[in-house]
């Protein structure tokens, strides 16, 4: 087929049909086997989707051998894995920035370059700078299937050392700059990350973006430009 594609390109046009192309590789049933409706050895795609979204099937599909033309042993417990480590955190994160940004009535017009000299903050940016820098070289690579991963080290680092480490610097009284450096850094965070979720957890980024941000789609935004001042080794 793709033979087929260029023969006819270069007889109409003298030019190839295309420079790159994506194909997946095949989805096998957990035991090797393919699958078959007479064998019932696999769930109706949309019984998994309704228990766990669309975006965690996207997620899960992403870090598999199908993304390199290899065979892929389905497995739903993949699924679910994607849904309690990238999206579940993700959420919570968002949440436990939306419970102290009302408290403080915290909600700038737009996310603006956060320039704090707190160390969290210069970790967390310079984690979020070589997150989106490795996904659009690897993108440009067309290495589709580190995409997630980047996207899973950046949540991890946000949720379990970030936040977890930051906490106190949210629930200390008043706004002393220290806390608007907090606030901003991880509202910047936040709303960047979207956008990089925005092509393998659409529907996720949407909702949390227009949450956010107030703004109609993170589907029409630009994708992000993370500084170069952020990169901090």
């Amino acid at each position: 087929w793709f033979y087929y594609l260029h023969v006819m390109a270069v007889a109409l046009f003298d030019k190839n049909a295309f420079q790159n192309c994506v194909v997946h590789g095949t989805i096998l049933a957990k035991d090797g086997k393919k699958l078959s409706k007479s064998s019932k050895n696999y769930t109706d795609p949309m019984d998994l989707m309704k228990q766990y979204g669309t975006d965690a099937f996207r997620l899960y599909l992403y870090q598999t051998n199908a993304m390199l033309i290899g065979d892929l042993l389905f497995d739903e417990g993949g699924i679910q894995e994607a849904y309690q480590q990238i999206i579940l955190p993700f959420w919570n994160a968002c949440n436990f920035f939306i419970a102290y940004a009302n408290i403080d009535e915290f909600w700038p017009e737009k996310p603006e370059e956060p320039h704090s000299g707190n160390q969290l903050d210069k970790w967390i940016l310079a984690n979020l700078y070589e997150t989106a820098k490795n996904i659009m070289d690897n993108m440009d690579a067309y290495q589709v299937n580190k995409y997630v991963e980047y996207l899973t080290a950046l949540v991890d680092g946000l949720t379990n050392w970030y936040i977890r480490r930051s906490r106190r610097r949210f629930w200390s009284s008043g706004m002393s700059e220290d806390k608007q450096n907090a606030y901003r850094t991880m509202y910047y965070v936040l709303v960047n990350m979207t956008k990089l979720f925005a092509p393998v957890a659409p529907v996720l980024s949407e909702k949390i973006y227009k949450t956010l941000t107030g703004n109609y789609s993170v589907h029409l935004t630009d994708w992000p430009g993370i500084p170069e001042a952020y990169q901090d080794h």
